[in-house]
């Protein structure tokens, strides 16, 4: 399946906006996965949702309209992990005037631990 999405998106420039975490995680390890260089491209145009709509770092989203909530937030496991930078969202919380996030309780997601990896082969050894 990887191998058909990149040659089904081609060599182009754009960005590939994807609004599913765990699938955007994955496209964007094409090249380590494929091992050649149109896969590493392919998995470097790969953008999620929230890193599209928070802007480029310079100018951020466009502030939206007030909701004046709390709001429960924790992150996809995704998001924690080492490669991965979880500000997207969270800059666009910000955008939101009045909203307050609220830190959910308890420990984050086991998935996330810095310890832990993602194998992709039946080979893999099951984790103890």
């Amino acid at each position: 399946m990887a191998r058909v999405n990149v040659d089904a998106f081609g060599d182009g420039e754009e960005p590939i906006v994807v609004n599913s975490a765990g699938c955007g995680a994955l496209m964007k390890e094409y090249g380590r996965l494929l091992g050649d260089v149109r896969a590493e491209r392919f998995g470097a145009r790969v953008r999620d949702v929230t890193e599209l709509l928070a802007g480029n770092g310079v100018k951020g989203p466009v502030a939206g309209a007030p909701l004046d909530l709390h709001v429960a937030y924790d992150p996809p496991c995704h998001l924690l992990m080492p490669r991965v930078s979880p500000l997207q969202p969270l800059t666009l919380f910000a955008a939101i005037p009045l909203l307050e996030l609220v830190p959910v309780p308890g420990p984050r997601n086991a998935a996330a631990a810095p310890d832990s990896s993602r194998c992709w082969s039946p080979r893999c050894p099951v984790p103890s």
